[in-house]
């Protein structure tokens, strides 16, 4: 039990060290368009960065379990991973929602992932958790 622990600490840290390094590495991507008037590159707000992290941890994690992209419903699956707070990576992605303000979904419509208000992200989970068959 020990053993499993410290091994889970190690690839965890070794994960976040590669999310990190990704994260200087690369220049900030806005995903919504700036307001008019503004750079779009620049100091991003603390809001923005933790809107990039959450969304980099969500496909990193579709792509570490599920080797896609994007996996079909991940946006439930993790939700329902935030909300347990029983790992390193729930509570990860349960900080960052709250601190940015939203949730990531993917939009067949918009051709990609999008960015909602977490009010609107927790009606549409419970209404979708409503639906569900028992």
């Amino acid at each position: 039990m020990a053993q499993e622990k410290v091994t889970l600490i190690g690839r965890l840290i070794a994960w976040l060290g590669m999310l990190v390094g990704r994260l200087l590495s690369e220049k900030p991507r806005l995903t919504e368009k700036p307001p008019s008037g503004k750079r779009a590159l620049g100091r991003m707000s603390d809001r923005e960065i933790h809107k990039q992290i959450l969304l980099r941890i969500m496909r990193d994690l579709s792509e570490e379990y599920y080797a896609a992209g994007w996996m079909m419903g991940l946006e439930h699956y993790l939700w329902n991973l935030a909300l347990r707070q029983n790992t390193v990576e729930g509570q990860m992605l349960l900080y960052c929602a709250e601190v940015s303000g939203g949730w990531w979904i993917w939009d067949d419509k918009a051709g990609g992932h999008v960015f909602v208000p977490l009010a609107a992200w927790k009606a549409a989970y419970r209404e979708d958790e409503m639906l569900e068959p028992a």
